[in-house]
């Protein structure tokens, strides 16, 4: 993570982008971040890919991962370790994506039966005010 910590770090700098601006970008306070790039609190597959839009770069130059290397040496067996890790990032980040989509699902639905609790008080709130005590 360090390595990765100190990846994104590179790069923002590179592109002149502060931490209060990626921060910012992320909706959270420049500390969050600073704790999040420093290993303090963990980093998501979900907030990588926030931060490589961010920084308008992709994930695999976050991870250091050279793609030709990983994807076209199938035939060294030492760099076959490359092609399972790809995979492994690829088998995560669909899993993470899959979550995502079930929290999402779940947040709407949360979301619809707060506002028809809402309604239903409001309607108990005009009855009441409309009825003679």
């Amino acid at each position: 993570m360090k390595d990765l910590g100190q990846t994104i770090k590179k790069i923002r700098l590179q592109k002149y982008i502060t931490q209060e601006y990626v921060a910012d970008q992320l909706g959270i306070t420049q500390g969050s971040y600073v704790r999040m790039i420093n290993e303090k609190t963990g980093l998501s597959v979900k907030r990588l890919y926030e931060i490589a839009d961010i920084l308008e770069t992709s994930i695999e130059e976050l991870l250091n991962i050279n793609t030709s290397e990983v994807f076209n040496n199938n035939n060294d067996s030492s760099k076959n370790n490359g092609n399972i890790f790809a995979h492994q990032i690829q088998k995560v980040c669909a899993t993470n994506e899959k979550q995502q989509q079930k929290i999402e699902a779940l947040y709407e639905s949360k979301l619809q039966e707060m506002e028809e609790v809402i309604k239903a008080k409001d309607e108990i709130i005009t009855a009441l005010k409309n009825s003679p005590l």
